[in-house]
């Protein structure tokens, strides 16, 4: 049996970046789907999980 594999796209999670998940945007951290940050570190980068 197949499983549903999460492909890395703009509605990807990000790993961590910040006190809390945000929405992913190439290497940027969407906090709230409206203001967006750099992830600061490179344990931060964003990344669907």
């Amino acid at each position: 049996a197949s499983a549903l594999v999460h492909t890395a796209d703009l509605h990807s999670w990000c790993k961590s970046c910040g006190p809390q998940p945000a929405n992913c945007k190439s290497n940027q951290c969407i906090v709230n789907c409206s203001v967006s940050k750099v992830c600061p570190s490179p344990d931060d980068v964003c990344a669907a999980v």
